[in-house]
């Protein structure tokens, strides 16, 4: 398995395409957060996840069920426009909501092809928080698959009202 950044066990998430190496159990398992051993139904890549996830990486979960890689890019691209976290939004951390007061990240960074890592800079009742290199944007608060799929119904709606 490839060498990541250290992954941030204070607010994790679980990396889209990849799983975690034995380090990164150990790691997450001391501060109880439980994952789960698999070995990829595509590729048999081994390693583990907290997300239930039966695939390495989103490209294995295409090849395994016919689907078009690049569709499912700009379907991930997409997903992080909408919810990752800018200037002004809201996030949680650590169960305490925060304001962004300064990030790095933009689309056009994000849409690079060497790899990049976000930072942070949040502010809430319990002062200023730092965040660096992160693997991947924080989210805004309130913003799931729901809230999306609620999103893209309702132009739906809208679309075919006129």
């Amino acid at each position: 398995m490839k060498k990541y950044k250290k992954i941030d066990t204070t607010f994790f998430e679980m990396p889209p395409n990849r799983l975690l190496d034995k380090e990164e159990i150990k790691e997450l398992e001391n501060v109880g957060i439980q994952t789960t051993w698999i070995s990829c139904k595509t590729c048999r890549e081994t390693g583990a996840t907290t997300d239930g996830r039966e695939f390495c990486s989103m490209e294995c979960y295409c090849a395994f069920n016919d689907i078009d890689p690049n569709a499912m890019r700009f379907l991930n691209d997409e997903w992080i426009e909408l919810t990752a976290a800018g200037t002004g939004d809201a996030v949680e951390y650590q169960g305490i909501i925060y304001k962004v007061v300064s990030t790095d990240f933009s689309m056009e960074r994000f849409r690079k092809k060497f790899r990049v890592a976000y930072s942070y800079i949040l502010i809430g009742k319990e002062g200023e928080i730092k965040l660096r290199d992160l693997e991947y944007p924080l989210r805004k608060k309130g913003f799931g698959d729901e809230t999306i799929i609620n999103k893209y119904t309702n132009e739906d709606d809208g679309n075919e009202a006129k």
